[in-house]
């Protein structure tokens, strides 16, 4: 609205539906590039955790570039600019981990599964064919 008073309504309309048009395109085009690079590291056999964290910030920019504003804009396009993005990674890191702690606890498997009271114990048992289908009476009987 702001600057719609030193312009016009049409100017600040057009601005909001331009920006949302460029930003899509972007969005769309730097999502592409991420998704490829994360199918190429998962074709490696790698975890693509920073590419996936880029995947998500470009989400984010994308829904920044739909919000009407100038400051979300400004911040949308921000994200997809690759160099921005790695420093917006480093600093949500390091408030993680000042504000946040992570412990792991890996279990030990090197003499078996440990026992574990909602673990089943099964096996497999091939399904009948179609010509086995009739139920042998002795077998309830019996058992």
């Amino acid at each position: 609205m702001w600057i719609a008073d030193y312009t016009s309504f049409w100017f600040t309309v057009g601005l909001i539906i331009l920006t949302a048009i460029i930003g899509a395109s972007l969005a769309k085009w730097q999502g592409r590039a991420v998704q490829k690079r994360i199918s190429e590291q998962l074709s490696k056999q790698a975890l693509p955790t920073e590419l996936l964290t880029d995947g998500a910030m470009i989400l984010f920019a994308s829904a920044l570039l739909l919000t009407p504003g100038l400051l979300t804009d400004a911040l949308g396009f921000s994200l997809l600019i690759p160099q921005c993005r790695s420093v917006y990674k480093r600093v949500v890191m390091k408030y993680l981990k000042r504000n946040f702690r992570v412990h792991m606890i890996k279990p030990d498997f090197s003499e078996g599964r440990p026992y574990d009271a909602n673990t089943v114990d099964g096996e497999v048992v091939n399904k009948p064919s179609h010509e086995d289908t009739r139920v042998d009476q002795t077998d309830y009987l019996e058992g």
